[in-house]
C-alpha cells in the first residue's frame, strides 16, 4: 500500500487506497467518491502518480455514488497518466457512476472493464 487519504464525513469513509505491483498502479476510489473524497485524495493521488508506471487502474467496485468534482479527479488523474504513456482503465464501475461517465461520454475516453485484473498486494 503506497498511501492512503481517509477522512470519515457524515459516517462514510471517504478514503482513496493506493497500491502498486511493478509497474501497476490501482487506486480504489471510495463508496462515494466526491468533493469531500476529492479534498483528501487529490495528494495521494499526485505523489502515486510522480512515479513511472505502464497502467492505471482506477477500481470502482465499492464506488456507488459519483459528483462532478469526483469525476474531474477521475478525469485529472488519467490525463496525467496518460501524458506520460500511461494506460488507464476504469474497472467495475456500476449503477450511479457508471451511468454517468456514460452519460458524459467518458466510456469513449477510458477504456471499461469489468473487473479488476489480479495484482498482489
Amino acid at each position: 500500500m503506497l498511501g492512503e487519504a481517509r477522512e470519515r464525513w457524515w459516517g462514510i469513509s471517504v478514503s482513496v487506497k493506493i497500491s502498486r505491483q511493478d509497474d501497476r498502479l490501482v487506486l480504489v476510489l471510495p463508496e462515494e467518491f466526491d468533493a469531500a473524497a476529492a479534498e483528501h485524495a487529490d495528494a495521494v493521488i499526485d505523489e502515486a502518480l510522480d512515479d513511472s508506471i505502464a497502467h492505471l487502474y482506477l477500481d470502482m467496485s465499492q464506488t456507488s455514488f459519483i459528483d462532478s468534482t469526483g469525476i474531474g479527479l477521475v478525469v485529472y488523474a488519467s490525463r496525467r497518466a496518460q501524458t506520460s504513456g500511461t494506460k488507464v482503465s476504469v474497472c467495475a464501475a456500476h449503477n450511479q457512476p457508471l451511468a454517468l461517465m456514460k452519460t458524459l461520454r467518458l466510456d469513449r475516453v477510458f477504456k471499461f472493464i469489468d473487473e479488476l485484473p489480479q495484482i498482489d498486494a
